[in-house]
């Protein structure tokens, strides 16, 4: 796999294209006959399931690059802050769920979170 450096969000787009390119011709190979494929394409078919994990993270990254945060929340931990970032057509409550899942912390804390931050949006 390529390194990408994720600050670059002109490479990242590209890198996307590419993997997006790669994945249509995917699909082309998977409507041939098998056996009149060469040993390229059928490795080609066989990276499927990797070219499209990388593609959906890859493209997950350039939406957070270029949707600029609208607001962000930042939340004290025992050993330090941390930050959320919200951004235009996110969901406050996903957000917390996964702030709180990544965090470690108990679900509870899931709705109590959701709802501060839909509070401070409301002021904002």
């Amino acid at each position: 796999p390529k390194v990408i450096d994720f600050a670059d969000k002109d490479a990242v787009r590209r890198r996307v294209r590419a993997l997006q390119k790669k994945i249509r011709e995917i699909d082309k190979l998977k409507v041939m006959p098998e056996g009149s494929l060469e040993k390229l394409q059928l490795q080609k078919l066989a990276s499927e399931g990797e070219v499209r994990a990388a593609c959906a993270s890859l493209e997950r990254e350039l939406d957070l690059l270029e949707r600029v945060p609208a607001m962000v929340f930042k939340v004290d931990m025992p050993d330090g802050q941390r930050c959320i970032e919200f951004r235009e057509g996110d969901n406050c409550y996903e957000l917390a769920k996964q702030f709180i899942k990544a965090n470690n912390l108990t679900k509870e804390l899931i709705n109590p979170l959701a709802a501060h931050m839909e509070s401070k949006l409301i002021e904002e």
